[in-house]
């Protein structure tokens, strides 16, 4: 067994260097140690001075280092001092919003109350102004020393959606932008599940046909596959699974030459590609009945 001896000289106020000696005890130790054991008892290692009161800075130094790493505070930190240097977000510059609340855009950013804009996190506070009903895209850019540029782009309301008693409005894409509002009355009505992502591609159509695109109070998008038009004086149009437009333009066409949508007509049937079936209104279907009876029993054409 070895032992270790530190050995130190001179008072308090004059250290002078400490050396590390090692002795090896005197035991007989067999012939193949004896060798190694004079190498060791040779070694002697001089020690700077103070080097136990250094030692125990460094320690102490690591110990507080791995404590603010450990306790989430690094990032505190260093964000402090260089918002002490000048490096804080003081200003905020938005463009693009008209529908969004600067408010709202200010919360999704969340700023810290002394945030450093070297250390603020654009990526994440971008997902979140994103994440916002009106929002499509957005873009922060720094502007050092201390300005955050917020360039948004809104969606296009395109639609009204109804879904069982509830209005919202949608986009091109079908996502809702936000609840029912007068200032978007005039966009078309969809109704039904699935008409969001059917509607572009019938009210692609009708816009070609604004004559009949002003009729159209509403359109209901029947089990995921066809539309039914409702018009504006109650009339109800049965258009086809496929091929819309050869339907739209018989629709548009007979209107034009018979003034379809001023009859006393309660459903235009045209799913059929060879055929047009009309519904006569209750009212007008009773009026025709009578006039046929009386004809019959006067023998008269009715």
């Amino acid at each position: 067994m070895r032992a270790v001896n530190w050995m130190g000289a001179g008072q308090i106020g004059d250290v002078a260097p400490l050396r590390l000696r090692v002795s090896v005890p005197a035991t007989v130790l067999p012939k193949v140690l004896r060798r190694p054991a004079r190498l060791v008892s040779r070694i002697d290692v001089t020690l700077p001075k103070r080097a136990g009161l250094k030692a125990s800075i460094a320690f102490l130094a690591a110990v507080g280092i791995y404590g603010v790493i450990a306790g989430e505070r690094f990032d505190d930190i260093v964000g402090g001092i260089s918002s002490a240097a000048g490096l804080s977000i003081d200003a905020v510059r938005f463009t693009g919003q008209s529908e969004t609340a600067e408010l709202d855009i200010m919360r999704a950013l969340d700023l810290p109350a002394h945030g450093s804009i070297v250390f603020f996190d654009a990526a994440a506070a971008r997902e979140r102004i994103e994440a916002l009903p009106w929002v499509e895209t957005a873009t922060i850019r720094k502007v050092y020393p201390s300005t955050l540029d917020v360039q948004v782009t809104e969606r296009e309301p395109y639609a009204l959606w109804q879904r069982g008693g509830e209005v919202v409005l949608i986009d091109e894409a079908g996502r809702i932008i936000s609840e029912y509002s007068n200032r978007f009355s005039r966009l078309p009505l969809v109704v039904g599940e699935g008409a969001p992502q059917a509607a572009p591609e019938l009210l692609a159509l009708l816009a070609e046909f604004p004559s009949l695109q002003d009729e159209v109070r509403a359109a209901t998008f029947v089990a995921n596959r066809r539309w039914d038009l409702t018009l504006r004086n109650g009339m109800t149009v049965h258009l086809p699974e496929d091929d819309l437009l050869p339907a739209i333009i018989q629709l548009v066409s007979l209107d034009q030459g018979n003034q379809l949508f001023a009859r006393d007509i309660e459903v235009i049937d045209l799913r059929m590609a060879d055929r047009m079936t009309v519904q006569l209104a209750p009212e007008v279907l009773e009026d025709v009945e009578d006039a046929v009876t009386r004809a019959r029993r006067t023998g008269a054409t009715p």
